[in-house]
Parts: structure tokens; sequence; C-alpha cells
């Protein structure tokens, strides 16, 4: 009885599941849009995490947002997070990517009371990803062509 009922589970199991379906979905979606800053003073002190650039006085927001929906709650909902790694700290902005048609998107960091800088972004997208190419910062290009890695910026 048990052999009848595993094999008409089995059989249940494969009936049950449609191969058009599943040749439509979508692979893997390559988002990739944040910003490492190892942020130091003119001596060269790091400040990540030091009065005016810890959580509570900085501020990250986005011109243009895209808009969230269903109820989606983002990991980081301050728009950055400050990051140890071996021993030192550095500042994870999450960049804007924009609206889904927008080459290019924008993203204010407010240093606490240290200042204002505005990232731009080139952006990259394709079916299954969204890529920042270039970043802008206050109008000077820092980053030509995005690969993962860490900028330095003084303060």
């Amino acid at each position: 009885m048990k052999n009848l009922t595993l094999i008409f589970v089995i059989l249940l199991l494969t009936i049950s599941c449609d191969r058009s379906t599943t040749n439509n979905a979508p692979l893997n979606m390559n988002f990739s849009a944040h910003l490492d800053v190892d942020l130091r003073d003119a001596a060269g002190n790091n400040l990540a995490g030091t009065d005016g650039y810890d959580l509570s006085s900085m501020k990250v927001t986005y011109t243009n947002p895209i808009p969230l929906q269903g109820g989606y709650t983002p990991d980081y909902p301050q728009n950055f997070t400050i990051i140890q790694e071996n021993g030192e700290k550095f500042i994870r902005i999450f960049l804007n990517v924009g609206f889904p048609d927008s080459a290019t998107a924008n993203t204010e960091v407010k240093w606490g009371n240290n200042g204002t800088d505005i990232f731009k972004s080139e952006i990259i997208r394709g079916e299954n990803y969204i890529l920042v190419n270039k970043i802008y910062r206050n109008g000077e290009m820092i980053v030509s062509q995005w690969q993962h890695g860490r900028i330095t910026i003084i303060k």
C-alpha cells in the first residue's frame, strides 16, 4: 500500500508540472547599484561612523525615485549603511536607479552638517539586469566604468 501511495504522489507531481510556464520564467536579476565610500579627513583619518558621518546625522535621498509597490520595505530604509570590514569602516550608499526608462538618476547625500554631495548615476538596463556604469559627484566623473570597489572622498 505504501508503494502504491508513493507512486501515486510521484505521478501526481509529474503531471502537475507545466513545462511551458517554467520556460518563460525570468532567469536571475542582476541588480548592482551601490557605491562604497571610504570617507577621510585631510589628515587621512577615517570619518565613517564619527560625529556628522553616522546613521543618525546623515541623510540619503533620491530625486525621482521608483515608487515602491506591494508594501515593499527595503533592507536599508535610510538608503545607506556603515560597514566594518577588516577593522576599517566605510559607508555603503545605495544609489537611485530612477524610473524603468531612466538613463540617469540622482542620489543626494547630506553629510550631517558637513555639506551635501549629488551623485549622478548612468544606468545600463537589460531584460535581467540593472547596472550603474558611470558615477559623477557634483558634476565630476568619479567612476568611469563601474566595477565593485571603493572610492575615497576627502572631507
